[in-house]
């Protein structure tokens, strides 16, 4: 897949929410998805974040723009209703959590 910024018109639309516990690290995965490097994000998410990037996936054949969003969710409890409206919207869902917590995968279920 070829990063694109240009204005060529999108063939496939993708969404993908993060879920997870506060500090379990969406957000870091936002930022290497963007950015291709690793950065600590140093404050929580608040509600809900997103970005979107066009990639060009060629299969020889044919060429195809496909453009991927990643809505990042806040970890907090407070913002779960508001959650439960964007995870009706998505094609996938990505559950995060901190290997180093002892509860980090149970909180998540």
């Amino acid at each position: 897949m070829k990063r694109l910024s240009d204005k060529r018109q999108i063939s496939i639309f993708c969404s993908i929410l993060l879920i997870g516990d506060t500090w379990s690290g969406k957000s870091a995965l936002v930022y290497r998805f963007i950015s291709k490097e690793y950065h600590f994000i140093p404050y929580p998410t608040t509600g809900i974040d997103n970005c979107s990037l066009k990639y060009e996936v060629n299969d020889g054949n044919k060429s195809e723009i496909i453009l991927i969003t990643i809505w990042d969710t806040t970890g907090a409890e407070l913002f779960s209703p508001l959650i439960k409206q964007y995870i009706k919207k998505v094609q996938g869902i990505m559950v995060v959590y901190n290997t180093r917590e002892h509860d980090g995968c149970i909180i998540c279920g």
